[in-house]
């Protein structure tokens, strides 16, 4: 648990490093929004970065702080500072990307298509998001949280097995998306394996848990 922390907080070290940096090198304005059509719709000071840094601390401060003050089981920790480490790698990541786009980005040369960035760091997040899943206690914070999930142990256990293999398959759809499609076809790829995703698992619980309720039904 305490590999967590460390990589938590150097993370945030590292953004706060990385956007000190880079403050030398942009321009007075940089790109803030990305369209749907890969092209920048939204201008801000360069400052604009230190946002990314900021809701790194936010997510750090909150993760040490409910761990430390919050009656949590050990394992319940480990999961939360995992969650806060995997968002503050793609905060970072993200820190990046915004910051070589606005150093290499003009209008004569566009820069690089973002949403194949965004779609990568989707994958990747949905692969890990997949592995783990399944190794969720059940609780009230964490995991996909429906009437039927959170019934029992076993409508949880199984609802999050069902969810990690999907989340797999749905990361690995999205990286590959990233890798052939761009820009508005990527957005909507997305948008339909998230849906697809919160759909499926939901469906699932609610079938686990009429198995459940089955089961119940002839002990009686």
């Amino acid at each position: 648990m305490k590999k967590y922390k460390i990589t938590m907080i150097i993370i945030l070290l590292l953004s706060l490093i990385t956007c000190g940096v880079s403050l030398m090198f942009l321009g007075d304005s940089i790109p803030s929004h990305i369209g749907i059509n890969g092209n920048p719709d939204q201008w801000s000071s360069k400052y604009f970065i230190l946002l990314f840094p900021g809701v790194m601390s936010l997510i750090t401060i909150i993760m040490l702080l409910l761990c430390k003050v919050a009656k949590l089981t050990e394992n319940y920790k480990k999961y939360m500072l995992l969650t806060g480490t995997i968002l503050n790698v793609m905060f970072y990541v993200l820190t990046v990307v915004f910051i070589v786009y606005g150093i290499t980005y003009t209008e004569e040369t566009p820069a690089f298509d973002i949403s194949k960035i965004m779609m990568i760091l989707f994958g990747i997040l949905f692969i890990v998001l997949g592995n783990f899943m399944p190794k969720i206690e059940k609780n009230r914070t964490l995991g996909l949280k429906t009437y039927w999930s959170m019934y029992n142990e076993v409508t949880w256990q199984k609802t999050h097995r069902f969810t990690g293999f999907v989340s797999v398959i749905v990361g690995v759809l999205t990286l590959v998306a990233g890798f052939f499609f761009k820009e508005l076809v990527n957005f909507i790829i997305l948008m339909v394996l998230v849906f697809g995703l919160v759909i499926s698992c939901s469906i699932a619980s609610y079938v686990y848990y009429k198995q459940e309720k089955k089961k119940e039904s002839e002990n009686q």
